[in-house]
This record gives structure tokens, sequence and C-alpha cells, in this order.
């Protein structure tokens, strides 16, 4: 079973390097940001879409609603997967 962790911290506080001590197959990335891993690594990153709505979102607030959606299936998902 997959427990979701949520890291949150300021710039240069060592969110992305503790990942370097997971092996690929314990942990998997959802990604908000454009960027990828500043590091070479196996570990799955799911991208959030910049529109999970394709385009029918009238303003911030459904787009933003329809992202945390997609980040909680994906979630879901992981789950019953393992």
């Amino acid at each position: 079973m997959a427990i979701p962790v949520l890291i949150i911290g300021r710039s240069g506080s060592g969110k992305t390097y503790s990942l370097k001590n997971f092996n690929a197959d314990e942990v998997g990335v959802i990604s908000v940001e454009k960027g990828r891993l500043p590091f070479r690594s196996d570990i799955k990153v799911a991208k959030v879409p910049k529109d999970p709505t394709g385009g029918e979102a009238r303003d911030a607030a459904q787009l933003n609603a329809a992202k945390y959606s997609w980040i909680m299936r994906a979630v879901k998902n992981a789950k019953t997967k393992s």
C-alpha cells in the first residue's frame, strides 16, 4: 500500500536531494512544476497537466480544482497498484 507524503520547504532546503536516498521502485513524484529532477534517476515523475480540463475551466478556481482532482486520482491509482 502506498502512503502519500507531501514535502514542502524553502528553496535549497533539501527537498529534492532527499529523494536520492530512495530506490526508484519505492517512490514516485507528482510534479506541479514544469522542471525535472536535477539529478539522474529512474524515479517515475507524473507531471500535472497545465490544464486538465482541456480548456473548459472558466477561472483559476476551476483550474485549481481540476489539478487537485488529477493529483488525487494519481495518488489513488498509485495506492491500488501496490
